[in-house]
């Protein structure tokens, strides 16, 4: 179905001034019920100064409501025949009321929920990006799976709808109860679709500053997704950090998660994430000639032998065998890069003999997207305290830190290059075989 469904083009400059007006025309409509229903309680939110951005979350539940799916459907609808650099796909219907809704919500947001520099600066930047997108003409994909990710603003909206009503998380298990699902939703809808969108970057054609531009979109909103979620869970005291090394979060003030644990599983998290991007890269048409039975085995596989091998010579030289057999095997401090190195070679050519994956590329993908694991690896050892810095005349050196850096620093560079033509996928893994070392003895 395209937008011919409707009789008219809903990007159009006509259908955009219609549906600020029907925007505007509802928002006063329910203000007027408001008054009609409840004079008293609509009274109180005048006195209060919130009868404006009351009425604005209920609208904005509702805008979700039509956005969400238009949006799951028109990212259903794109493929790499219909939805390409130059002719993205904006003609279905699914896909325009997916635009113009977001388009019409975050505008007529700005002024009524400025009380909240987060809800003016992320709608903003929305904007911007999706200013930038249409006038490139990019692929819609990611867009349109974020978009329908945003169907956590349905609980966020009834939260604070509630919350305006009386019944906050601190007195109400109807508010504790939602903005708890809020959290979780948060973490299970907002993640997803931003590995995706990183895994869809290198296949976009376009210059090097593009490139970078891409890749800072999806980190600024990776940052502001993360960063909400933390803020969420720490105001509803379903996380609590201790930062006394080995540093930790204490979740229902029953379990621990050590910042080494999460920074090692984020670290290898962006190592698949980055070889599958630069796999689809070499190959344009694998994933379409590769079951995804396979490429999942083989991403198992991987990261479990690489957790394996990175964690054995330290339960081994603790002698801890009976450790094997525990799951803070896994989560404890003392992951030896090296064996973790050979050990995810090691799977990927065990997965690669049973499978249509090309072993040689895969691992030339991994060897080069391996700094950007160690740079967010080293950030966990500093945390974790087992090898946080070298003590030089009363100065506690963060050598990790400085690690950190160097590693990020000859990822950013050498796929700059990659990116440019002037060095192969080959070259580059072997650059980054040698700059970890570099980068290892430097900070020594």
């Amino acid at each position: 179905m395209d937008s011919s469904s409707f009789g008219i083009d809903l990007l159009s400059l006509p259908a955009t001034v219609g549906a600020f007006v029907l925007y505007y025309g509802c928002h006063r409509l329910l203000q007027l019920l408001g008054r009609w229903i409840s004079p008293h309680f609509y009274t109180q939110l005048q006195k209060d100064q919130k009868d404006v951005r009351y009425f604005t979350f209920i609208l904005g539940i509702a805008i979700t409501f039509i956005s969400t799916p238009a949006c799951t459907v028109a990212f259903l609808q794109a493929s790499d025949q219909n939805d390409v650099r130059g002719k993205p796909l904006l003609s279905s219907a699914a896909a325009q009321v997916c635009v113009a809704s977001r388009t019409v919500l975050w505008t007529s947001e700005l002024n009524r929920l400025d009380y909240s520099t987060g809800y003016v600066y992320h709608h903003v930047l929305s904007l911007l990006d999706l200013a930038y997108q249409l006038h490139a003409r990019m692929p819609m994909r990611p867009h349109f799976a974020l978009y329908a990710s945003l169907a956590t603003e349905l609980f966020s909206d009834l939260g604070c709808t509630l919350a305006i009503m009386g019944f906050k998380a601190v007195n109400s298990s109807l508010g504790y109860r939602v903005q708890v699902i809020n959290a979780v939703l948060l973490l299970l809808l907002r993640i997803p679709p931003i590995i995706y969108s990183a895994m869809f970057i290198p296949s976009i054609p376009g210059q090097s500053w593009e490139l970078w531009l891409n890749i800072a979109r999806v980190a600024i909103y990776a940052k502001f997704s993360v960063g909400v979620f933390l803020s969420e869970v720490k105001r509803l005291r379903m996380v609590e950090f201790d930062m006394r090394k080995p540093a930790h979060a204490i979740i229902c003030q029953r379990y621990k998660v050590y910042m080494y644990g999460a920074a090692v599983c984020a670290a290898v998290l962006a190592v698949v994430t980055s070889s599958l991007a630069l796999y689809a890269n070499a190959f344009p048409n694998a994933w379409e000639a590769t079951s995804t039975m396979d490429i999942a085995m083989t991403v198992l596989v991987t990261i479990f032998c690489a957790l394996f091998g990175a964690r054995l010579p330290a339960v081994l030289s603790e002698h801890r065998s009976s450790g094997l057999l525990r799951f803070q095997f896994f989560s404890e401090t003392g992951y030896w890069l090296q064996p973790g190195i050979v050990g995810a070679i090691l799977g990927v050519l065990l997965s690669g003999a049973t499978s249509g994956i090309n072993s040689r590329v895969m691992v030339a993908t991994f060897l080069v997207s391996l700094p950007l694991g160690e740079s967010i690896g080293r950030v966990g050892c500093h945390f974790g305290g087992c090898c946080g810095g070298v003590f030089h005349q009363w100065v506690d050196i963060p050598t990790q830190l400085f690690s950190s850096t160097l590693n990020l620093a000859a990822f950013a560079g050498s796929m700059l290059l990659f990116q440019s033509g002037r060095m192969n996928l080959y070259s580059v893994a072997i650059f980054h075989s040698e700059a970890i070392q570099m980068a290892d003895y430097s900070t020594v």
